[in-house]
């Protein structure tokens, strides 16, 4: 059978000739054809590459990776946006493209998370028959030119099938580089898959399970308060000042009467330290991953025009990660479905029409505070009033002490569901020199998200007050605090169609012509009770903006629902060469618009705003604790007209308009012997109205000399606390220089190698690092930059010569080796304060210290121990501003060999035993995670963790 998904993007032209209803269509194409018709580049990966490559947890993702312009950032340092889906290998960045932008489809459905961006479930590699990376362009039928298709296997007129299950423990893998011995491990990955008729030539199934068991652990170092320091012992150390008197405590010891009932409290659950040194606990904590795959599929052939199918994929999975102090892990369980049913008709053998309906719901709780409901109330326990009271969110209050690990739940509680409807047609017609193509796609959309940020209580101690941040939290005098409070969740739901017409033209025998047109109207997302509120800062002194139908006209401007003005003028042309001057050469060219949908977790600036959630942060004075935790600490309960210097206040700009990305694309492909193929290609890009957090309320500049008013009295708007605004201002552009080599199977081999040499600079990457402050673009390095990538991925069958004798041919035949090989450069960093030493009253926007010189070290000097010159790097004198860039640093590279050994036993006519052995990590190098870039933290500069040592596993699997 044809699957006409993959008939769609594989850029042949496909003739099919009317025949019986018994009969079977089999096409087979070249694997390395050259591109002589689709300016488009990506990359196919084909079914027996899916299959035996090592893939570390059998992720499908990592496919991706094995082409060029990819860059994974969550995977090698823990620096991406969408970590916070709590699983690995959950997103990619594709020709430098934010990372929310890459478009994941599963038999032509997407298949994400719409809040955060990252793919919405894990597919088992069993079930996938071909996976193809599409990068920088795409013929206007395709909405993003960074795209992922997963095409699922159907069954055949043949039972086949089969069964799987991987083994790993820490027994015969390296210890982990920063760990004292060998943490625990044990892994489990198992499943079955099975495909064949029903009826013979006419009805098909195919349907799979894979269940994943994880118990890991994993060095955690850091530092918190000594014993003595917890009961106000700080002999031998700095004065601490009292500053009540503004004298040093006698002794340096403060009386235990002035410790805050709150610290009292507190202090029961912060652990004692179990090292020596500034790194003063060290401990392994552990990860606990659940998972269970579902999947099915039906094809039916009804007649010769006329083709139905459709599938269903259901995951259920559940990670929970131990903190590094009792109760601040996180548990994030999800609940993900993707559906479709697909009609394809053929009209005439040149005229053919294909129809989806699919679904993808995504119910992800990626931040859940640990042993939420089980946990006793936190906000009865310290007296903290006026807090929300979502069980699912009840965590120890957040407690953060300048230079120390961060104490409690944090201020991040997330709960996100993804609920989308999605209506595609497609219809091409292929007359004389054209194949004109037609189709729309109408997506229903439905998206709910909880965020809290702080509604537990949270409260950061600088030191300023007594010199030392631990006196500071034991007096029960924060520099800032905040909390929030719900009383309506809003359910966000909208139409979102988008239309194209395509024509390919064969100009002549040698030239052929894409020219495309898109249109796409991203409607404003409403919610169905009107209870979205934005910050409008075009009212004078600060004001709100509410949904027509609301009914808050009297404290507020009333709008559209959804915010936004709606943004019709989303037109999107393409254009694409494809030249062969001979037969083993094709030149290509493109160029296209493609438009970006909003972040859904930036459209939370529409949800958190009085009257429906209040955002409260209360700021001390720069001398004076006017913050004081000696008594229940009672966050004000806010009323009409909703103003203060407490009130944390969100904003979507109602001018915003639709992101978008122009791409263009040159490309050089040639056929080698051998069955090679090259290819040399320059893909650039360039990002407009990208979305950009700003904070509104920054002060411009410091206090002047001898200020003695009050910091909020400089900020813009003197009436609101924090005013975190997303603008369609930033920009970014990619120029990156992509070539691959690969060999189609002969000889017993085959392999897929490339390299990237690139350059990726944006005013934001979407990651919280860059600059706040709408005047400073702050220009640098994309967090996903990565300047050079290489990667060789390799199937090869050991050749056996025929041996007469039986035994010899048995231990000799059928073993295969596999690998993938990857060397990548570091993703970049910035240095940064813990305190905001300029008082412009900076929440959110990194505060930059003193760069007196560069920073980064040659790469031979380069240790854990001192990965940066920290020398070049001091903390600015009060009042004063810092100097130092952002994103100037670099993280270590990663240089890492996956290995596969295989050995296949013929059991029977049609079944076959497979043993595996695969090692991730086979030469056990040490590729280090980012240093600490806190200057006010002792291990400033300091390598703390490491990415997984080697790793082994046992693999056993039966085909039939």
């Amino acid at each position: 059978m044809l699957d006409c998904e993959l008939t769609r993007h594989s850029g042949k032209t496909w003739v099919l000739e009317l025949g019986e209803v018994s009969q079977e269509v089999t096409v087979q194409a070249e694997v390395l054809a050259l591109g002589t018709e689709n300016p488009a580049i990506g990359e196919v990966i084909s079914d027996e590459q899916i299959v035996e490559l090592p893939l570390n947890g059998r992720s499908f993702v990592q496919l991706a990776n094995l082409s060029a312009g990819i860059t994974s950032p969550g995977n090698a340092q823990g620096k991406t946006n969408v970590s916070v889906f709590g699983r690995s290998t959950s997103s990619i960045s594709i020709s430098g493209q934010r990372e929310f932008s890459t478009d994941y489809r599963f038999d032509g459905i997407p298949a994400k998370d719409r809040i955060y961006g990252p793919v919405g479930m894990q597919f088992d590699v069993d079930a996938i028959s071909e996976f193809k990376v599409q990068r920088g362009y795409a013929s206007s039928d395709i909405g993003l030119s960074g795209r992922i298709d997963v095409i699922t296997k159907s069954g055949t007129n043949d039972f086949h099938g089969s069964a799987w299950e991987f083994l790993r423990n820490e027994k015969l893998d390296a210890r982990n580089t920063f760990a004292n011995a060998k943490l625990p491990l044990r892994q489990n990955q198992f499943g079955a898959a099975a495909g064949g008729p029903l009826i013979k030539n006419k009805l098909f199934y195919f349907g799979d399970y894979e269940g994943l068991r994880i118990r890991s652990s994993s060095p955690s170092l850091g530092r918190i308060p000594t014993v003595e320091n917890l009961q106000g012992n700080f002999a031998g150390g700095p004065p601490v000042v009292d500053p009540a008197a503004r004298q040093p405590f006698p002794g340096n010891i403060i009386p235990s009467n002035r410790i805050s009932t709150f610290a009292a409290q507190y202090n029961k659950f912060i652990p004692q330290p179990n090292a020596s040194g500034a790194i003063n606990r060290v401990i392994s904590t552990r990860t606990i991953q659940d998972e269970d795959k579902y999947n099915g599929r039906v094809d039916y052939t009804i007649s010769s025009s006329d083709t139905v199918f459709g599938r269903y994929t259901h995951v259920n999975s559940r990670v929970t990660r131990e903190g590094f102090i009792p109760l601040t892990g996180i548990d994030s369980p999800l609940s993900a479905r993707n559906a479709v049913a697909g009609w394809t008709h053929f009209f005439a053998p040149n005229m053919l029409n294909s129809f989806r309906f699919g679904l993808n719901r995504v119910d992800n709780n990626p931040f859940i505070p640990e042993g939420a409901k089980e946990n006793p109330s936190f906000k009865q326990m310290f007296g903290l009033q006026n807090l929300n009271e979502l069980p699912e969110c009840n965590g120890l209050p957040g407690v953060n002490m300048a230079g120390y690990n961060g104490l409690g739940a944090g201020t991040l509680c997330l709960s996100e569901h993804t609920n989308d409807l999605h209506f595609i047609d497609d219809f091409s017609y292929t007359r004389g020199r054209h194949r004109l193509s037609t189709g729309f796609e109408i997506i229903r959309v439905r998206m709910r998200q909880i965020i809290g940020l702080g509604n537990v209580g949270s409260f950061a101690f600088s030191g300023q007050y007594t010199g030392n941040p631990v006196a500071d939290y034991l007096l029960g005098n924060p520099n800032s605090a905040s909390g929030q409070n719900f009383t309506k969740i809003p359910y966000r739901k909208g139409i979102w169609p988008s239309f194209y017409i395509n024509d390919n033209v064969r100009l002549t025998s040698k030239l052929n012509l894409t020219v495309g047109l898109r249109y796409e109207y991203i409607q404003p997302l409403a919610d169905k009770e009107r209870s979205l509120v934005s910050f409008d800062p075009t009212v004078p002194g600060g004001g709100y903006l509410f949904e027509e139908g609301s009914g808050l006209g009297d404290i507020g401007r009333l709008v559209n629902p959804g915010l936004l003005p709606p943004d019709k003028n989303n037109w999107a042309p393409r254009f694409g060469l494809a030249y062969s001057p001979g037969k083993d050469v094709a030149l290509r060219a493109s160029y296209g618009i493609f438009y970006q949908e909003p972040i859904g977790n930036n459209l939370n600036a529409q949800q958190n705003g009085p009257p429906y959630r209040a955002q409260v942060t209360l700021l001390g004075e720069l001398n004076n604790p006017t913050i004081n935790l000696g008594k229940d600490l009672i966050f004000p309960l806010l009323r009409p007209p909703y103003r203060g210097p407490s009130v944390g206040v969100f904003g979507l700009d109602f001018t915003y308009r639709t992101p978008y990305l122009q791409s263009w694309t040159l490309s050089i492909q040639k056929t080698l012997p051998a069955g090679l193929l090259a290819e040399g290609a320059y893909v650039g890009s360039k990002g407009t109205k990208l979305d950009k957090w700003v904070d509104l309320n920054i002060a411009a500049t410091p206090p002047p000399p001898g200020f003695t008013g009050t910091l909020q009295s400089r900020r813009a708007f003197p009436d609101f606390g924090t005013v975190l605004f997303i603008a369609g201002s930033a920009k970014s552009n990619y120029h990156g220089l992509q070539l691959t080599l690969k060999k189609s199977w002969g000889g017993g081999l085959s392999f897929l190698t490339n390299y990237t040499f690139s350059k990726s600079l944006d005013t934001d990457s979407w990651d919280g690092v860059r600059s706040y402050i709408l005047s400073d673009p702050g220009k640098a390095r994309s967090s996903f930059d990565q300047r050079q990538r290489f990667t060789l991925s390799w199937v090869y069958q050991l050749p056996v010569r025929t041996l007469d004798n039986k035994v010899a041919r048995t231990l000799i035949a059928g073993w295969q080796i596999t690998g993938i090989t990857l060397l990548q450069s570091g993703f970049p960093f910035a240095p940064v304060t813990a305190v905001d030493y300029s008082n412009r009253l900076l929440t959110y926007a990194p505060r930059i210290p003193i760069r007196t010189c560069n920073g980064n070290l040659p790469a031979d000097e380069r240790k854990p121990e001192r990965w940066i010159e920290t020398s070049c790097f001091s903390l600015p004198a009060q009042n004063t501003l810092g100097n130092s860039g952002l994103n100037i640093l670099e993280t270590d590279g990663v240089i890492n060999q996956d290995f596969g050994l295989m050995k296949n036993f013929q059991l029977a006519e049609r079944l076959r035993m497979q043993f595996r052995f695969e090692a991730f990590n086979l030469l056990n190098h040490a590729n280090y995670r980012a240093p600490i870039n806190s200057l006010e933290n002792p291990s400033f500069g300091r390598v703390l963790g490491a990415l997984p040592s080697r790793n082994l596993q046992f693999g056993l699997k039966f085909n039939w």
